[in-house]
């Protein structure tokens, strides 16, 4: 059987971390700044820390910085010595450099195997549910351009939706102008976002934080068949309206499993230390309801 590998950076989000482990799944941590000191992202420093220190001070600044070219390049030559190819996969080059850092590694790195660096065109969770698709695809394709063809046809089956407690974050990361980020504290409202074609998108504002639930429920219930789906929230035990949500879905979608993890110290850069937010990978091939007429 062939070896294939997959690599992505540490800010996908994955529902179960030591499933993943189980897979050929290489991640290269990100580097984290916090306020001039730099750590590793789950190597020196865990998400759930990075994401309390921003909640504990609106003084703590944090910019995520993606693995480095030479980062990239190492861990392509250790996996090649022993790879027929690796499929390397990032979050939205709209956001972060990651795909550019790797593009950058393959070009130099001069590997004999095929690799293919690809643009998720999404974050956090969404880009974790890719990963995953990827790592679980390797020991079903034929080849490795199956593999890249059913990992690149997923990415338009991602959607994900956050609701942002605070705008200050939006308007540091120019995801929203001075005057609207201004403009919403105000009158007191929170933001909605969607990731579009790789970009973070404010399309709405919700009066409370208390509508999340019901919003991402409603966000949810857009697609007729959910294959893979992920709650997301800014600390490791559960929240209340996570709780809500889990309950709910339960009532609309039986049998199916809607578990919740920390959003990344990418998606907490950009949007702040208080967001609630899902990503969902849609079913390939929606389940058609039975035809009463049939015999």
């Amino acid at each position: 059987m062939p070896n294939y590998f997959v690599v992505a950076d540490s800010s996908a989000r994955f529902s179960y971390p030591q499933m993943i482990a189980q897979y050929p799944v290489s991640i290269v941590p990100s580097k984290v700044h916090i306020n001039g000191e730099s750590y590793r992202e789950g190597v020196d420093i865990q998400t759930e820390e990075i994401i309390a220190r921003m909640a504990a001070s609106d003084d703590c600044k944090v910019q995520v910085e993606p693995p480095s070219i030479t980062e990239f390049i190492e861990t392509y030559l250790q996996l090649a010595r022993r790879a027929d190819g690796i499929i390397s996969l990032h979050p939205s080059r709209e956001v972060s450099q990651s795909w550019y850092q790797a593009q950058q590694a393959a070009h130099q790195a001069n590997i004999q195997c095929p690799i293919e660096i690809v643009d998720t065109r999404t974050l956090c969770a969404g880009y974790g549910i890719l990963v995953k698709l990827a790592a679980e695809s390797v020991g079903r394709v034929g080849d490795f351009d199956e593999l890249v063809t059913v990992t690149r046809d997923a990415i338009d089956r991602i959607y994900a939706m956050y609701y942002v407690d605070d705008f200050e974050y939006l308007r540091r990361s120019g995801l929203m102008s001075d005057s609207r980020a201004v403009l919403g504290d105000m009158l007191a409202v929170k933001g909605i976002i969607n990731i579009e074609d790789g970009q973070i998108i404010v399309t709405e504002k919700a009066q409370s934080m208390a509508d999340a639930p019901d919003g991402l429920l409603n966000f949810i219930m857009e697609f007729e068949q959910v294959e893979d789906a992920m709650i997301l929230q800014h600390r490791p035990q559960i929240f209340e309206y996570t709780r809500v949500l889990q309950d709910r879905l339960t009532l609309e979608f039986p049998g199916q499993h809607f578990p919740f993890g920390v959003y990344s110290a990418l998606m907490a850069s950009l949007i702040g230390p208080k967001a609630f937010g899902v990503a969902v990978m849609e079913n390939e091939f929606p389940l058609e309801d039975d035809d009463d007429d049939a015999y």
